[in-house]
């Protein structure tokens, strides 16, 4: 179930994401490129604008605390409404293909043959779908191939059979090296569900290139900003994202970051030795996260900022 960000149900997890995005931008200042090659500074811009309609409310001065509701109202929303996905789950099923017989003088040599169950009452994860390879081997359909099963005899709306070209892979990796992965983000989650290979896919795609180039502020103050977070923290891949926020000198923020992820996966090393460590501090998860992680970077800087501060 969806929830927004100031309810009584708000997660631990989402007020470190919310805390994380409200501060300063995040890495180094981004310059981008439009489509005609012209230099632009990277402002990331919803394209889900709230029309106003006949009864759009009436317009009243509202308080800061006020603001931030209706701010994070709309955050939630748009995620909500653009199908950007909080969490990236591979699909539960069709993920392993099973062999039900080996028939060689079945097979065809030049194609693979599909065979769908169309009746009602399935969906595309408990359809009866199977594939005669050209071997003449009998299988069950993986997801790339129920997903575009599925497509091909229950259409959606704006949801091509196959993908533009921007997702090929050489034209994908041109993209985001113009610094346009809001853009890819916005237009995959309007083709492709959230539980079809081709979204996981292209989310990790973008994912791993904005943690790896430590750009988060391509995608910070967009709706695609917290299934970052999400996907790093699931990930146990937060050393750059830590990097970053002790960069700018906010230790409070990469600590609520490490003890969120140690209470996510409280069997890492350094959640357990943090929760039994005799000498609690205010800092006590990052401390071990950093420590006990590869990068030195990140424990010179906490050791510079703990000697600032104490």
């Amino acid at each position: 179930m969806y929830t927004p960000w100031h309810t009584d149900a708000l997660g631990a997890y989402d007020q470190v994401i919310y805390d994380i995005e409200s501060g300063d931008k995040l890495g180094p200042d981004i310059v981008g490129y439009d489509y005609v090659g012209v230099e632009v500074d990277v402002v990331p811009v919803s394209e889900q604008t709230p029309a106003k309609g006949k009864a759009f409310p009436r317009v009243r001065q509202v308080s800061p605390d006020e603001l931030d509701v209706v701010m994070q109202e709309t955050g939630a929303f748009l995620r909500k409404q653009t199908n950007a996905n909080t969490i990236l789950q591979t699909p539960k099923k069709a993920e392993q293909t099973r062999v039900l017989s080996k028939e060689p003088s079945l097979g065809n040599p030049r194609y693979d043959f599909c065979f769908t169950d169309i009746s009602k009452g399935y969906d595309k994860n408990n359809r009866r779908i199977f594939v005669r390879q050209k071997d003449g081997t009998l299988r069950t359909a993986d997801q790339q191939e129920r997903d575009q099963s599925d497509q091909m005899y229950f259409p959606k709306n704006k949801n091509p059979l196959k993908l533009p070209g921007l997702f090929m892979e050489h034209a994908l990796e041109g993209a985001m090296n113009n610094n346009r992965q809001a853009e890819i983000l916005d237009s995959i989650c309007k083709l492709r569900q959230p539980d079809t290979a081709d979204y996981i896919n292209v989310h990790r795609k973008v994912y791993e290139n904005v943690n790896t180039n430590m750009t988060y502020s391509l995608l910070q103050g967009t709706h695609h900003f917290y299934g970052l977070m999400m996907w790093t923290m699931h990930e146990k891949n937060i050393d750059n994202l830590i990097t970053t926020l002790l960069l700018q000198h906010r230790m409070p923020d990469a600590n609520a970051l490490a003890t969120a992820v140690h209470d996510m996966h409280p069997d890492m090393p350094s959640a357990i030795k943090a929760n039994d460590s005799k000498q609690k501090s205010q800092i006590a998860h990052l401390r071990e996260y950093v420590f006990a992680s590869s990068v030195v970077v990140n424990a010179r800087l906490l050791t510079q900022q703990m000697e600032k501060s104490f």
